[in-house]
Order: structure tokens, then sequence, then C-alpha cells
């Protein structure tokens, strides 16, 4: 038995060795991921969709950029200082099905934006020995995961699960077959609009496949029931993007350099070759470079590019899967891709501020790994879904060691 657990020590160290990084940066990447979409969240979801001037009212307020200011080298680090959390009372004290699900939210406290995460985990856990993990797996999980004896015996959270999952159900029982209940077909959610649904959910999917951009990109896609149109191709590349993180290191790379990476990769991992469909421009591709021009148009001037972006999804939704990507893009590029700057930007434009914090603090944690982020700020969450959700960070995160350490023994989750 030694003798085993030792082989298999030994096989996962060569892994990491010729993968190019250790098993210390493989789990410091990961709870990097994994806390940074969590931060992200927390820091964001108190402010979702509140003016400006409302938000002075919570005690941390955000700049009110002028159209002459400029994002240079001090208002790169004083931007820093500004992330940190509110607690909810002040903007958001009632419970919200898409939102908080405890009154007078504390500081740390997370939207769905992470229990969509808290799913996911839930469906690994129950398939970890299956070999392939399909939609209907996921689809199952969005059913069950409401039922957990942890969500029943809370006030609220049961009518909320309710709420916040109804169209996810429709398609679940669609997909599912099941019958004797409502079931509506997949396309038809959110009136068919690509959603950042699948930004929400499959980023730790990225952790299986350490550096295989192809195979991360496919477990996603192949997943992601609840992602319409362009959204399976766009939320799958980002997941990609994210594999890519693993493999780079930031002592030796400059963060421009890093990140460029990041983009080539999600350009360039495209297995059902959506590049090649006529008469049309690959979304993740046509976004990423938009926000590129995004932010050289605007010439360092956050009130600019927040303007600009104003205009371009005047029509459009700001969940829809596109917005993320472009607000997240632009404004790292306009700031000279300092993380930790832009991290504290992307809810400074307002409108969805928790998903889009937590999409790029999934990234920032990627590359960076967990100690980017304060202590005081992950203690803060873990301790947060620990009481609220019965979740735990560290759990994760060796799930996911598990999942990678068995793709690695062949048993493949992607299904291409």
């Amino acid at each position: 038995m030694n003798n085993k657990k030792n082989y298999s020590i030994f096989i996962i160290g060569l892994f990491f060795s010729i993968a190019g990084f250790s098993q210390i940066d493989y789990i410091a990447k990961t709870k990097g991921l994994l806390y940074g979409s969590l931060i992200g969240d927390a820091m964001g979801g108190p402010i979702e969709f509140q003016s400006q001037n409302d938000i002075i009212k919570t005690g941390l307020p955000i700049k009110m950029w002028a159209t002459t200011d400029t994002i240079n080298a001090i208002e790169l680090m004083t931007a820093s200082t500004r992330l940190g959390f509110r607690e909810y009372k002040y903007l958001r004290p009632s419970v919200e099905p898409y939102a908080q699900w405890k009154v007078n939210a504390k500081a740390g406290t997370v939207t769905d934006d992470s229990r969509n995460k808290m799913v996911l985990m839930y469906m690994l856990r129950k398939k970890v020995n299956k070999k392939r993990l399909k939609d209907v797996d996921m689809a199952q999980a969005y059913i069950e995961w409401p039922k957990q004896h942890f969500i029943k015996s809370n006030a609220n959270y049961d009518s909320l699960s309710q709420q916040w999952l109804r169209e996810i159900h429709y398609a679940a029982n669609w997909l599912l077959k099941r019958k004797n209940t409502d079931r509506k077909p997949p396309e038809r959610m959110w009136n068919a609009l690509p959603t950042c649904w699948g930004q929400m959910t499959t980023t730790p999917l990225a952790a299986i496949y350490p550096g295989d951009t192809l195979n991360a990109y496919c477990l996603a896609y192949s997943l992601s029931f609840f992602d319409n149109s362009f959204a399976r191709d766009m939320n799958a590349a980002l997941v990609a993007g994210l594999a890519k993180a693993y493999t780079l290191d930031a002592g030796s790379m400059s963060n421009k350099d890093i990140w460029q990476t990041i983009i080539n990769s999600m350009k360039n991992t495209d297995p059902y070759q959506y590049q090649k469909v006529p008469w049309s421009n690959r979304a993740i591709n046509k976004w990423l470079d938009f926000a590129d021009t995004l932010a050289m148009q605007s010439k360092g001037r956050p009130a600019i590019l927040f303007q600009k972006l104003n205009e371009t999804f005047l029509y459009n939704e700001k969940w829809e899967a596109h917005v993320p990507v472009t607000v997240c893009f632009s404004i790292l590029k306009m700031c000279d891709y300092n993380p930790m700057a832009a991290l504290q930007l992307s809810m400074e434009w307002g409108w969805d501020t928790d998903t889009y914090p937590q999409l790029l603090g999934a990234f920032i944690g990627a590359i960076y790994g967990e100690s980017i982020f304060k202590r005081e700020w992950r203690d803060l969450v873990k301790h947060r879904i620990k009481e609220d959700y019965n979740e735990d960070v560290d759990e994760w995160a060796k799930v996911l060691l598990t999942y990678k350490i068995n793709a690695l023994k062949k048993k493949i989750y992607e299904n291409r």
C-alpha cells in the first residue's frame, strides 16, 4: 500500500516538474483562483447596480473620476488602497435571490457568483470517481443542491434558492427529461441571451487541467448547459486562459507579457473552430480586441473609458457574457496590467460589480497565487462561506487536486 502511495506521489511530482511548476505553486494558484473569485464577489456585492452617490453612504466610497484624470503611477498605487469590504446594510439590507441571502449581510458575504461555484463543487464531490463528466451531471447538481439539509434548515434559503434557480431548473428538467416537471429548452433561458453564468460557475475547472488549455476548454464547454449562443465558447475560452495562467511565473515575466500570453491562449484555444465559421467573427476574439481598442482610445483616462463602456453596452444587459470580458480586459490594459488597481477599477465603472471583480480576481489569483490577496481578506471570505453555506475553500482545493490527479491517470473529463 505504501509503495503504491509513494509511486503516486512520485508520478504527481514528475508531472509538476515537467509542467514547469511545483506542487506548492499549484496549490497556491488554485487557492488564489478560488479566493480571488470569492474576494471580488464579496467586495462588489454590496454595491451591485448602485449609484455612485449612494455608494458614498457605505463609508468606503469609490473614486469619482473627472474626464481629465489619468491613471498615472500614483493613481495606480492609490487605487489598490481603496479595495475593501462593505456591509450590505447600507444599500441592500434585504435578502435577494441573486445576491445575498442574509438580512443586513456582513462584510465578506458572497452572492450568486460564488453560489454557482458551490453547485459545481457539489457536483464534483458526487462524481469524483466518474470517468467522464457531462452536462447532465451539472444539471442534476443544480436540482439536488437546494435539497441539502443545510439549505433546507436555514430560514429563507429554501425559497430563495428556488427563485434563484428557477430558469436553470426549467432547463435542467428538460435536459434530464424529468417527467411531471416544468421543463423548458435550455435555448430559451434569459430569452436566449449569452450570459456570464459560465463565468460564475466553471472557472475552478482550470485547476483540473493546469497548463492544458484544450482539455480545460472542453471540460467547461461540455458542462455548460446554461450558456447560450456564443457564451458557451467565450466562457470556456476563459477557463482555458485560467489553465494557461498556471504555467506562468510572475517572478520572471512582466505583467504585460503574462496577461498577453493569457489573452493569446484564449484566442488560440478553439477546438470546435468557431474562428472558421463563415460570415461572422468569433466573439471572444472580437471582444478582447475591442477591449484593447477601448483602452487605447481612452488614453489612460478612466472616465473616458467608462463613458465608452456605457455607450457600447447601452442596450445590453450588463451581465451578458461579453460585458465582463470587455470591462475586465479594457481596464487591465488601461491600468498597465496592474492587477490590484484593475480589480478596484472593475467596480468603479458600476453595474454588475460582483461579476466583474470575481472574474478578474480568479485570473489574478491563478497568476500570482493566493498570497497576492491580504490574509485578512482570505480569512474573512473563508469564514463567511463556512458560516453562511457550510463550504470550505481548502476542501474545494483538495477536490480539484483529486480530479487533476485522476486526469493525470488518464481519467478524461472532457467530452470532445
